[in-house]
């Protein structure tokens, strides 16, 4: 499990280098170029939906990654 600061460094990271960052968890960060969806995934399909539209998945989370597998989305 990555701590929250892990978290923020990396979407810092991400972003530095031209990333557009989408959290489906609570990371106290703002950036113009971080946006948190926690709010709009409150039931597993929510978060399901959201998945199958990105373009890549950076996770820690092994459901993510199965998720993103399922929609053969690059992780």
């Amino acid at each position: 499990t990555m701590t929250l600061d892990a978290c923020v460094s990396l979407s810092k990271r991400l972003i530095a280098e031209g990333y557009f960052v989408v959290s489906a968890v609570s990371i106290p960060y703002e950036h113009d170029m971080f946006v948190n969806l926690e709010r709009f995934t409150p039931a597993l399909d929510d978060f399901i939906a959201l998945v199958s539209k990105v373009d890549a998945i950076v996770s820690v989370d092994t459901l993510t990654v199965h998720l993103s597998d399922c929609f053969d989305i690059p992780t």
